[in-house]
């Protein structure tokens, strides 16, 4: 059987003119550590986003800085 994929979208930081997508190693790590495989979902990317969405086994919704994402 093959490993899940699950889906993640970013929070969006800006750097002197260029935008990131960030996501926290904890959210990474802990979809790794049940076996699953953790893909990033373009932020603003609508086309791109839908194709990965309906390509993943599951989306995870990383909650804000004040939430620690153990648990």
């Amino acid at each position: 059987m093959d490993n899940p994929h699950e889906g993640f979208g970013g929070k969006l930081r800006g750097v002197a003119g260029q935008g990131f997508s960030v996501i926290g190693h904890d959210y990474l790590d802990a979809v790794r550590k049940a076996g699953a495989i953790p893909l990033g979902i373009p932020v603003g990317d609508l086309d791109a986003c839908q194709e990965l969405v309906a390509a993943v086994d599951g989306i995870v919704l990383a909650g804000g800085e004040d939430i620690d994402p153990v648990r």
